[in-house]
């Protein structure tokens, strides 16, 4: 029954808006004004351009009206993108926040690549962007600041580098063998260097030297505490990819937790 409510709401959107481009802000609840929400499609469409995957934006003033209850936000998340074909290319890949105001519940979807663009580290740092605003109805500056960490994660995703737990600095990358093989290099120039300007120092003052202690090399008792430190200097690199979950099965997608029906979430009130 509840899909049948929300099918023809959908249906008679689709007919208003049938002659329009496609549509990234569905304001449903009303909650932004006009030229916030000039602002904030055209920050959605150009995501969704640049990056070739959707990214929504949609509110609801409450979703019991179609019959959804408590804790079903994530059902009617799925529904509604469904049954709207939202998303880009042929695995309708996308992202989207839905609202649902007479609640306060919130679900942020992920399909197809957006999958791995947006791990559940990622949604979880997604929730922390606009959070704090969400609580005191600073609607446009809580979206404002999500698509903000959107975009940064879309960024970082193309370049290779998914945000997440572990891994999602760039700079991690260059912990472990590589860093440590540079560090070595370093180290052993710098020994270079100064062995150099030692043997030098000796050769001006070969003709000066009297007594056998003068000709000792005080570096070597220096170079093995520099050694030493080196040694213990570590790093560490870690990774936590979460398991399967939601009810109906699911699987794994690298750090991102996919349900049975290709889609993943991160919901609860704000």
């Amino acid at each position: 029954m509840k899909k049948i409510f929300l099918s023809i709401f959908i249906a008679l959107a689709l007919f208003v808006n049938a002659v329009s481009a496609e549509e990234y802000l569905m304001d449903y609840a009303n909650i932004l004004s006009e030229s916030e929400k000039i602002l904030l499609e055209e920050d959605l469409a150009d995501l969704s351009d640049f990056y070739n995957m959707g990214v929504y934006l949609v509110t609801f003033e409450d979703m019991a009206e179609y019959d959804y209850g408590e804790y079903e936000i994530e059902s009617f998340a799925e529904d509604f993108y469904m049954e709207n074909n939202l998303g880009r290319n042929e695995s309708k890949d996308g992202i989207m926040l839905i609202l649902s105001m007479a609640g306060r519940d919130f679900d942020i979807m992920a399909y197809g690549a957006g999958n791995e663009a947006f791990t559940d580290y990622g949604k979880d740092k997604l929730v922390d962007a606009f959070a704090s605003s969400f609580r005191q109805d600073e609607w446009f500056v809580g979206m404002s600041k999500y698509l903000d960490k959107v975009e940064y994660m879309l960024k970082w995703y193309k370049r290779g580098h998914p945000y997440d737990v572990g891994y999602f600095n760039p700079g991690a990358k260059l912990e472990g063998l590589p860093m440590n093989i540079l560090r070595a290099l370093i180290f052993a120039l710098i020994i270079a260097y100064f062995s150099s300007k030692a043997a030098k120092k000796g050769l001006k003052t070969i003709s000066q030297a009297v007594t056998a202690f003068a000709y000792m090399d005080s570096s070597d008792i220096e170079l093995t505490r520099k050694e030493d430190k080196y040694i213990r200097t570590t790093s560490s690199v870690r990774y936590i990819s979460t398991s399967s979950g939601g009810s109906g099965g699911g699987h794994s997608y690298g750090g991102t937790t996919v349900h049975s029906s290709g889609a993943s979430h991160r919901s609860g009130k704000f």
